[in-house]
């Protein structure tokens, strides 16, 4: 507005009644509110019938005029309860006025459905808003998937490690387990190292196979006819094996060397099978590995003649005998069984050749340059006690399968089959399969065995589910987190559009000043006749509410003429057209028009709460304004000039439900693009064109009556003579707006 000297509203407190007096509501303080002389004597001269019905602690304008007008809350409780007060009234679209029942503190379930209410009408008011701008979607989405990618990325980077993790470990532990049971089985087969050299290097045991020599021959030990075990060829070594001091030195050789090698209780039984036949076994009745009450007589197999025995001693000394190099042949597990109880359930055969120049041994017609073999016993089931095999695997939570595969050959065919021998096993062992498990294969003297190693319930690690549950959730929060963002973003920006032009906002976001010129536009403002007398008869919650149903009408014509409401200050109403948003002079001052019509229709047909119609007075000009913004602290836009002066007393000088405009103005329309309208020459009593403009004398003016399009379509507008019934006569379908009877009110007293 203009600040030379005074506002066109200060500069006219003019010598008018109360109906152009704006009813005193100018701008409101920080800390305190002053309230005019004029509109506090009304107000104190009708409280006995506005404000006595309502107690003072009910009624938040009591405590307002409490002090002559200044507002000094010092009581917290009566602040809480006008507040209730007026937001009950403020939700309530009846309209009720206030009571004393709205004087109580609101209970807690009242509270609490008070705020649940309020924060579904803002969750409702988000949304919307949301929707209404399809990039907030877009970009909350874009959000909730970079950000899920990326945690689903993380988690799976994690639980890769994590399977990584215990496969190492798992494949580990079967490594240093396979280790471990590759250098036991190796210091197992010393003994039997140390056995061949004591026989190789050892007078005691030379002469036993030539004494034994070949079943049949003569000079040889012969076959008995009955054979203690009918499952085997028994030779008779009576007065061969059975000399005392070649089974003391034997037994000598072998307590030396298990105590040597440390293998007492894993070693448990040794042989000499000179031309392949058992002859010398130690110990000849075990009674101390078996376990407590158990005992084992090898005394029976003293005499048996392995190369006439049964397909599978013939395989094995055939096996021994070929074996390349100084290797043993080891076989197993087997059992051991005494009358059909298992004494032994896992023994491992080891048998080593012993090769000497001067014996032969033959073999299916070929003969070996052999003195026969040794063999010994390993106490597999012992073996593995001491290996601790099966708490390594259980501390770590770890499944084992050790196994051995074997490749039989059938005698008579030829035919080689696969078997597939189970050497150490834990319990879960038949859980796992090649999902949750790794073999590792391990090397031994026995061969390769495989360790299959892992965990029945798989490597997926048990926080996966919920992690990526956790991911898709923080996303989900995160992405609404910044929708809401963005929603409060949109809102800022949208409420800040309203109260200032975009230009405008951009220049001050930059640092500079706004200060913009427009050659040409139009100005309208508009107030309520008899505003005084009408607020000085109403509840002010019901002036509130009368004048946010009337303006936000207002706004809504004036966002759909593209026009700038510049501001409201209590019942007066100033919107421009041509700025910010710049036009021709010519559109400028139809858009206004046209404005101008429509609002008044609209005031036309309204009616307050209390059945009530209200009058407006309208007035419009055009010339050059000065636009900026003003102040740094709540910057408002403004505009200045003389033009704005001149509009405001083209409004104060207007009656009730006329459109005055000035001659500037009238010509505009002339040339307007779209429209045609139809304005009316204004005259006093005595036919004197023009009216009297306090600061222009008299000033040349026109009634604004109607429009239409220059399509000859018809602007419809019924604007109803108040206060009489109305003459509408129309042309072409032209709607006019008659002037009232009363010619004779001037715009002061009307």
């Amino acid at each position: 507005m203009n600040t030379d000297d005074r506002t066109p509203r200060q500069a006219e407190s003019h010598d008018t009644d109360d109906d152009n007096d704006n009813g005193g509501l100018k701008k409101f303080g920080d800390a305190t509110a002053t309230i005019p002389d004029s509109f506090r004597e009304s107000i104190n001269t009708l409280s006995s019938k506005a404000y006595t019905e309502t107690s003072h602690s009910s009624n938040v304008w009591n405590m307002f005029f409490r002090n002559g007008g200044n507002v000094h809350y010092s009581n917290k409780d009566s602040v809480w309860k006008s507040k209730r007060t007026f937001d009950k009234v403020i939700a309530n679209d009846d309209e009720t006025e206030l009571n004393d029942d709205m004087d109580e503190m609101m209970s807690c379930g009242e509270w609490v459905r008070w705020n649940v209410v309020c924060m579904v009408k803002e969750i409702c008011h988000y949304v919307k808003t949301a929707l209404s701008r399809p990039v907030i979607a877009l970009l909350s989405l874009g959000v909730f998937v970079m950000l899920f990618l990326a945690g689903f990325a993380i988690v799976q980077t994690s639980k890769s490690n994590y399977e990584d993790d215990l496969r190492f470990e798992a494949m580990c532990t079967a490594a240093e387990t396979g280790q471990w049971f590759n250098d036991m089985f190796k210091r197992a087969l010393l003994p039997l190292y140390s056995i061949q050299q004591a026989v190789i290097y050892s007078d005691y045991f030379k002469d036993l196979p030539h004494k034994i020599g070949k079943a049949g021959e003569p000079g040889s030990a012969p076959t008995l006819e009955e054979s203690p075990n009918p499952k085997y060829s028994y030779r008779n070594v009576t007065n061969i094996c059975d000399d005392a001091e070649m089974q003391a030195k034997f037994h000598e050789i072998v307590e030396s060397v298990n105590h040597d090698t440390e293998m007492d209780g894993l070693i448990v039984h040794y042989r000499l099978a000179p031309h392949a036949v058992f002859c010398l076994v130690d110990p000849l009745v075990n009674d101390e590995d078996f376990g407590e009450g158990q005992s084992m007589d090898f005394s029976g197999f003293i005499g048996r003649d392995l190369l006439h025995s049964n397909p599978f001693w013939d395989k094995t000394v055939r096996a021994t005998i070929n074996s390349p190099g100084n290797e043993v042949d080891i076989f197993g597990p087997i059992e051991i069984a005494k009358d059909d109880d298992v004494i032994m359930p896992e023994l491992y055969c080891g048998h080593l050749k012993v090769n000497m120049p001067g014996y032969e041994l033959e073999i299916d017609g070929e003969v070996y340059e052999s003195w026969g073999f040794v063999m010994h016993f390993i106490h597999w089931a012992k073996l593995k006690e001491q290996s601790k095999i099966y708490d390594s695997f259980s501390k770590r939570g770890v499944e084992f399968n050790l196994t051995r595969t074997d490749v039989i050959v059938d005698p008579a065919t030829g035919e080689e089959t696969s078997k597939v021998e189970i050497i150490a096993q834990s319990d879960n062992a038949h859980l796992l399969d090649d999902s949750n498990s790794e073999v590792v294969p391990i090397e031994t003297p026995n061969g390769v065995w495989m360790n299959r190693v892992g965990y029945p319930e798989g490597y997926t690690p048990s926080w996966y589910g919920p992690a990526i549950i956790g991911v898709a959730f923080t996303s989900f929060i995160v992405s609404i987190m910044f929708a809401v963002i963005l929603v409060e973003k949109q809102l800022h920006t949208k409420l800040l559009y309203k109260m200032m032009p975009s230009a405008a906002i951009k220049k001050l976001n930059r640092g500079k000043t706004v200060v913009e010129k427009y050659n040409l536009v139009t100005i309208f403002f508009s107030d309520i006749v008899g505003f005084t007398s009408m607020a000085g008869e109403m509840q002010p919650i019901q002036v509130m509410k009368m004048l946010n149903d009337l303006y936000v009408e207002f706004d809504k014509i004036v966002e759909r003429h593209n026009l700038y409401k510049v501001e409201t200050i209590g019942d007066a109403y100033m919107v421009v057209g041509g700025a910010p948003d710049r036009c021709t002079g010519p559109e400028a001052a139809a858009k206004v028009a046209q404005f101008a019509l429509e609002a008044t229709k609209f005031v036309q047909n309204y009616r307050t709460s209390t059945g009530t119609r209200i009058y407006i007075r309208v007035g419009l000009h055009s010339g050059p304004v000065m636009a900026g913004v003003v102040g740094q602290a709540m910057p408002r836009y403004c505009l200045f000039g003389d033009t704005v002066n001149y509009a405001s007393r083209m409004e104060s000088t207007s009656v009730k439900m006329k459109i005055q405009c000035s001659d500037m103005t009238r010509r505009l329309l002339i040339d307007a693009p779209n429209h045609m309208f139809h304005c009316e020459e204004r005259r006093g009593e005595d036919d004197e064109v023009g009216v009297m403009v306090k600061g222009k004398g008299l000033v040349h003016t026109w009634w604004i009556k109607g429009c239409e399009e220059r399509s000859n379509a018809t602007f419809d507008l019924d604007l109803e003579n108040l206060g009489r019934n109305s003459q509408i006569s129309s042309h072409n379908s032209l709607l006019m707006v008659e002037e009232e009877d009363d010619r004779e009110m001037n715009p002061v007293d009307s």
